[in-house]
């Protein structure tokens, strides 16, 4: 079964989306669960709540914006929390997509999905940095008000 990505997400600044993915991934770890943080936050928060900061910009979520061939697997820090795991921001990112598909990062974190259950996304707030998010329907019964958002 592959992970279940949720967005951490709100357009403005200083909400929490750090907080929660922190606590959220400390937690659901604690609870058994293989749980892998992305840090898209250019200031790298989710990433420092860890204790993590990655000075190599090629070892970071950002590296799926600027090379379609990336491995986000050498990317992976074990963090102290046991059953999570982070790929860190870069935090000299500059909100620029190098890459024309708009499913690069879902691309680039597919191969290494089936190796966690949870997969929380802590998204940069508004700015040059900002993730268009969009609702989607889910499928399902009739009157269902199951909404899924899509990163694009």
């Amino acid at each position: 079964m592959f992970a279940r990505v949720l967005a951490v997400a709100n357009r403005k600044g200083g909400t929490g989306k750090s907080t929660v993915a922190v606590n959220l991934a400390a937690e659901l770890g604690a609870r058994g669960y293989h749980v892998l943080v992305a840090d898209l936050d250019p200031q790298g928060h989710a990433g420092l709540g860890f204790g993590i900061e990655m000075p190599d910009a090629s070892r970071t979520i950002h590296a799926a914006f600027r090379d379609e061939q990336v491995e986000l697997a050498g990317a992976i820090c074990a963090t102290s929390e046991p059953g999570v795991d982070l790929i860190a921001a870069d935090r000299n990112f500059d909100g620029r997509i190098l890459l024309s598909d708009p499913r690069c990062l879902a691309r680039a974190i597919a191969p290494i999905k089936p190796n966690y259950d949870v997969v929380p996304t802590r998204l940069a707030a508004g700015g040059r940095q900002s993730y268009r998010l969009r609702p989607a329907r889910l499928g399902g019964r009739a009157g269902a008000n199951r909404t899924r958002l899509s990163c694009t």
